[in-house]
């Protein structure tokens, strides 16, 4: 490489005094002094290039085989030595600059903080990071220098070395990375979706920006110990969540909850949350990573929807309740009323008048249809007895007309001193199971049902159970749920309405059993 450089140096001195010698010969008095001068300028040149050069140094092969290079300047700025690999986007740039300043191959915005940073090192004798963005033919590219003093053999002298490395590729990496981020971040602060994970070996949670956020919490960087991020849950969330996290960590499934968090400012909010835990290489498991979604306003609009729903549940009821009190009140009176009439109108027919009393005979029989067809109106519109007698009552009447009607034998398991409940409860419990026996009666073919009701640990459990066809399977044509029709879509609605949870279970050939529990209400008396 010395040889090469001495080469090219003295074939450019060549070429340079050729030139010299053309412009002399023209003007033979100033040539003469133009010619000392120069050659003055280029013995003082040689002399210095020659006081810091030194033979090749025993790393140049190593370190021609990295894309950094090492650039070695003197304290006036001036390249002396350049080692690097060939492949590198420095060597052809950094081989042109030998022998010339550093601000004159350089822009005045790279060259002013390298003079800064030569200053500051000699001064100082500590190494400094300079990142730099250069204008090349290739195109931008970044690069970082470390700028070191480093000592010569000779006494006095100290020249600066830059470790230069061509940093573009990770520059351009972490700059889509800092664009990805920031829209994952947009994306999750629109869709109010926070993400974390929990570190099971340091039970800690770390939190994303919008998790923070929606936690109504200053961002910090840290990781939250599993113990303040308790404090977070709602109080009677928390066994529930930890739970969660329990069967994640044990069984190695993805979990998925809707909590209640206290914001500091005593605001409820609900999140729906979904993880998946991490497993090592040995199966243990040691992170789960979650989302979760703010979706406080959607509960707040389902509750509403809710109470709306069953708003219209009970305005419906109460119409029913008044028309059957009003046909039991009054066209059944007058019914009754019309039949004891035409009993007194017996009396006065003699008795050879057949063509007359077997006209009253069929009004009378009329009569007596009428009057039990509005008692039957009235009470599937609204049985009395349940507001008078309670459910027990009320259920065991129902089953018994039921089965004149439909020759379906029904059982009533319901103990006799099951008590009351509150209005809405009841009258929801006699409609399912209305619309349970109705459906035994239409589609299963079951010649026996069983209604139970039962409390246990204040909660009522319902159901009604048949020994029919069992209801059809899951299949692709019903999204592999069990078809339900109208009747089992308005079962599940009441339920809902009452915060209950409802299930039917069925197989084909074996019936089907619709259960579905209520949770615990004060009755009637407050009890």
């Amino acid at each position: 490489m010395k040889q090469h450089r001495e080469k090219m140096k003295s074939r450019s001195h060549t070429v340079r005094q050729g030139t010299n010698s053309k412009k002399l010969s023209s003007h033979p008095q100033t040539g003469a002094a133009e010619a000392s001068r120069q050659t003055s300028n280029q013995s003082r040149k040689e002399k210095r290039r020659k006081f810091f050069h030194h033979p090749p140094h025993p790393l140049e092969s190593f370190l021609e085989s990295f894309n950094d290079g090492v650039l070695e300047f003197d304290f006036d700025g001036m390249l002396l030595n350049f080692w690097g690999s060939g492949r590198g986007l420095l060597h052809s740039h950094a081989r042109k600059a030998l022998g010339r300043r550093a601000r004159e191959v350089m822009t005045r915005a790279t060259f002013h903080p390298f003079r800064k940073a030569f200053e500051r090192v000699i001064e100082t004798g500590q190494s400094e990071d300079v990142e730099y963005l250069v204008e090349l033919p290739e195109g931008r590219r970044w690069f970082l220098a470390r700028v070191t003093a480093v000592p010569r053999v000779h006494p006095g002298r100290t020249t600066i070395c830059l470790l230069a490395r061509d940093i573009t590729q990770e520059k351009n990496a972490m700059e889509a990375l800092r664009k990805n981020e920031g829209l994952w971040a947009q994306a999750e602060q629109h869709a109010r979706l926070g993400s974390w994970y929990y570190d099971v070996g340091k039970q800690s949670f770390t939190w994303s920006d919008q998790m923070y956020r929606m936690l109504g919490r200053e961002a910090g960087n840290g990781s939250i110990a599993l113990d303040l991020a308790c404090t977070i849950f709602h109080p009677e969330d928390r066994p529930r969540a930890w739970a969660d996290v329990q069967t994640a960590i044990k069984e190695g499934k993805p979990v998925e909850n809707e909590l209640r968090f206290v914001l500091p400012d005593g605001r409820i909010r609900v999140f729906h949350s979904r993880a998946v835990p991490l497993a090592d290489e040995t199966g243990r498991v040691h992170q789960i990573r979650g989302m979760s979604q703010d979706i406080t306003e959607r509960k707040q609009a389902e509750e509403e929807q809710r109470r709306l729903a069953q708003q219209l549940l009970n305005v419906r009821d109460e119409e029913h309740r008044r028309m059957a009190r009003n046909l039991h009140e009054s066209a059944s009176q007058s019914l009754a009323a019309l039949k004891m009439t035409l009993s007194r109108l017996a009396e006065a027919i003699p008795q050879d008048a057949e063509n007359q009393r077997d006209l009253l005979e069929s009004s009378l029989m009329l009569a007596e249809e009428a009057i039990r067809e509005v008692r039957t109106v009235s009470h599937l519109l609204h049985p009395l007895v349940l507001d008078d007698a309670g459910l027990g009552p009320a259920l065991r009447w129902y089953a018994a007309g039921f089965s004149e009607r439909s020759q379906v034998g029904v059982k009533v398991d319901i103990a006799d001193d099951f008590g009351r409940l509150p209005q809405e409860t009841e009258t929801a419990i006699f409609r399912i199971v209305q619309e349970a026996l109705t459906n035994v009666h239409r589609h299963s073919a079951s010649r026996t049902a069983i209604i139970r009701v039962a409390r246990r640990n204040g909660d009522t459990i319902v159901e009604v159970e048949d020994k029919g066809h069992g209801m059809p399977l899951p299949s692709e044509s019903t999204c592999w749920r069990s078809p339900m029709g109208i009747g089992l879509a308005g079962i599940r609605q009441r339920v809902q309405q009452l915060n209950g949870e409802f299930e039917i279970k069925s197989a084909l050939g074996e019936g089907t059993t619709i259960r579905f529990v209520l949770p615990a209400a004060k009755d009637s008396n407050g009890d």
